[in-house]
């Protein structure tokens, strides 16, 4: 869970980007706390880490999960090149189990929550047109998946091969996480990209977004 400084506080109380511990959702977490995750519950056990490999030695599923991260990476690459060209700055991203953070260092963390999915996160450096900034940046990821569905309609193979139905499985996950990712939607701690966007035009992250413009001075 990000830890957030009230705005009252000094800024030289709030950390820097590298220095926080990365939350998928940082500016809902004051607004709509949550408990705390149950780290037994989401601890993988080793007898299904063996399972999970031995299923990823047959090519189907392995090839399947690669799928899933192929579309996660490119939804959590959407927010970051948004995020950059919003002038935000680089904090993390993951792309299941694998994350690397602002100092360039690769960290894996294996359990129930990294093993699909992933998230970016993304700082504002200044003051000026936050809200506006942060919105471009939350609508980059499902924007990033969209696109690429459609330009992979336009080189869709008509052969019915297994590339073929790779890439259809590639095009239909980029649909469906685009697309999904725009419904508001919060549960188990996952917020979609909707629901943060939703709050924050609403004007519901106000805390957040004042310890955030703390953060740059």
């Amino acid at each position: 869970m990000l830890v957030v400084s009230d705005p009252e506080e000094s800024p030289a109380a709030v950390p820097s980007a590298c220095s926080q511990v990365a939350s998928p959702t940082p500016y809902l977490d004051r607004e709509l706390p949550l408990p705390g995750p149950n780290w037994g519950y989401r601890r993988i056990p080793l007898w299904q880490t063996s399972l999970i490999i031995a299923l990823f030695l047959l090519r189907t599923p392995f090839e399947v999960y690669l799928l899933i991260l192929a579309v996660t990476l490119v939804h959590e690459l959407g927010h970051c090149l948004a995020g950059w060209i919003a002038g935000l700055e680089f904090g993390q991203i993951r792309v299941g189990p694998l994350s690397v953070d602002c100092d360039k260092r690769l960290n894996w963390e294996w359990n129930r929550g990294t093993i699909v999915g992933g998230e970016a996160l993304m700082l504002p450096k200044g003051k000026s047109a936050i809200r506006a900034r942060l919105s471009a940046y939350i609508l980059g990821g499902p924007i990033a998946n969209i696109g690429v569905g459609i330009s992979f309609l336009h080189i869709l193979p008509e052969q019915d091969t297994h590339f073929a139905g790779l890439v259809r499985l590639f095009l239909a996950g980029s649909f469906i996480i685009g697309i999904g990712n725009l419904v508001p939607l919060r549960r188990y701690g996952f917020s979609s990209d909707g629901m943060k966007l939703g709050l924050l035009l609403l004007n519901k992250s106000q805390r957040w977004i004042l310890a955030r413009q703390a953060s740059s001075y």
